[in-house]
């Protein structure tokens, strides 16, 4: 049986009237990090149920996992969703992933499924982005090179036992509001660039760990941006794998840019 489920989950308000898809690809399945991107799928999935509380919008999660992963299902699905201009989507995959060989000047990773399956990550954003949702996040932890190096030491870590309080609360919600809602167009990341590998350990992906931990940090700052969860993220790694994002305020200009990559 596929294992492909839509859940909903109702915030207590609904302060803007579009929903939040959370769509995440996981390849639970593969030989030797399998359990790494279980991890990865089960902290992402945490994450966007959190973001969509704090915008007060409708959680859409779809997830697709485990050995039974079929691109053409996939894509489908993509296709079959019905995207309103408010709508906000964020796309994840984790697992293994390469340069994908016959779009040379595409920085974007091919993630793999399986087999001999695969999906461009341009080819989903592209997708995605031509519903003319309010605002797409497409993000692949995988690797984005077809070369082997030594891996490195994860060092990663949250507080115990956190209590937040209101005032801590309500900042939260406040810098959740301007990193999603407050944008529009495309956020794009993966985890290393073209001709590089992607690192993962026992605890999960490193990139989609320090990415969560930065997200968590900036969340609780006075002044948060986009930016600066993807630099702190960078910094994390040092150098051991070299992650690449792109914002884009446009839906158009957005869709531009990834034509233009893939021809």
């Amino acid at each position: 049986m596929k294992k492909i489920f839509l859940a909903l989950f109702l915030s207590a308000t609904s302060l803007f009237g579009g929903d939040f898809y959370g769509i995440i690809v996981a390849e639970t399945e593969v030989e030797n990090i399998g359990h790494h991107v279980f991890f990865d799928a089960m902290r992402m999935n945490r994450q966007m149920g959190k973001i969509a509380k704090n915008l007060g919008r409708e959680f859409k999660q779809i997830m697709f996992y485990d050995d039974d992963l079929v691109a053409d299902e996939i894509i489908q699905q993509i296709d079959s969703l019905e995207l309103k201009h408010d709508d906000i989507v964020f796309f994840y995959f984790s697992g293994h992933g390469q340069q994908a060989v016959e779009h040379p000047d595409d920085p974007w990773p091919l993630m793999k499924l399986g087999g001999r399956q695969a999906i461009n990550l341009s080819t989903v954003t592209m997708k995605l982005l031509e519903k003319n949702p309010r605002l797409v996040v497409a993000m692949a932890d995988c690797c984005n090179h077809a070369l082997s190096i030594d891996p490195v030491e994860l060092y990663f870590a949250f507080p115990k036992g956190e209590i937040i309080d209101d005032c801590e609360k309500e900042l939260i919600q406040v810098n959740t509001q301007k990193l999603f809602h407050d944008h529009s167009g495309l956020i794009m990341a993966s985890s290393s660039k073209a001709g590089e590998p992607s690192w993962s350990g026992m605890m999960g992906s490193f990139y989609t760990l320090y990415w969560i931990q930065a997200l968590y940090h900036e969340l609780r700052e006075q002044d948060t941006a986009w930016e600066m969860i993807f630099e702190r993220t960078t910094q994390r790694l040092e150098d051991k794998q070299h992650p690449q994002y792109l914002i884009i305020p446009s839906n158009e200009d957005a869709r531009l840019t990834l034509d233009v990559l893939k021809n």
